[in-house]
């Protein structure tokens, strides 16, 4: 999946709210207002100094200079738009990049069930497949950790992904999706959110999928990478 272009470097200031990042812009040497698609915490990455880079906006009517893109972690970059994780799922469903969906055919994109709306629903014959993807940033030696807040919405998708996997000819997927390329391993963040881990624990025992792929990330696009395991 192709980023935009161009992208402009800056300096994170400070987070002002959950959407806004203030920053010192490279380019113009002015500061900005940049905006984050990204609700998470992001406790590793969105912090003063950070480097990031940003598409820049022509649209005079926004109250931001353009959207976050990218951070730079060491020689690492992480995509810091949770949008693209969609994206990216689609895109190795379709060109055959998750070998678990290899046979499955993709027929709806935010397919709606009950009172929530799923990313994806896919199938196979007659079998239906309800997959949800989350968006993953924080990896900390070599472990990726999902959430990095507490997600009361998270979990209420994970309890659906179990009501639907127990109906006829019916499965479910959860999809963790890293933004980045250093994690080997990926687990669930149980001492961030218990509740949400207890949900993910009897999912699995439930029999729903789940699992994680990290991404291969540059300056112009994301590739869905590798399967990693899931650990406890």
């Amino acid at each position: 999946m192709k980023l935009p272009a161009p992208l402009y470097k800056a300096e994170i200031i400070e987070r002002k709210n959950r959407f806004v990042l203030i920053c010192h812009c490279c380019k113009t040497r002015s500061r900005r207002r940049i905006y984050l698609a990204d609700t998470g915490r992001l406790p590793d990455i969105i912090v003063p100094g950070r480097r990031i880079l940003y598409h820049p906006s022509d649209d005079r009517s926004r109250s931001t200079a353009g959207t976050a893109v990218l951070a730079r972690l060491g020689k690492e970059l992480v995509s810091i738009n949770s949008h693209r994780a969609n994206q990216v799922a689609e895109l190795a469903i379709e060109k055959g990049g998750f070998p678990l969906l290899e046979n499955w055919k993709l027929e709806q994109s935010e397919f709606s069930w009950h009172n929530s709306r799923f990313d994806f629903l896919l199938s196979r014959g007659e079998k239906k497949l309800m997959m949800e993807v989350k968006s993953v940033t924080l990896v900390r030696e070599g472990v990726a950790c999902f959430p990095d807040a507490v997600t009361e919405r998270g979990k209420k998708h994970v309890e659906e992904l179990i009501d639907w996997q127990r109906g006829e000819r019916k499965r479910s997927l959860m999809l963790f999706l890293l933004g980045r390329g250093d994690g080997e391993k990926f687990r669930v963040c149980r001492e961030i959110d218990p509740d949400f881990a207890r949900a993910v624990e009897k999912a699995m025992n439930e029999g729903v999928m789940v699992r994680a792929l990290k991404s291969s990330v540059s300056i112009s696009s994301i590739k869905p990478g590798p399967e990693i395991p899931v650990i406890e």
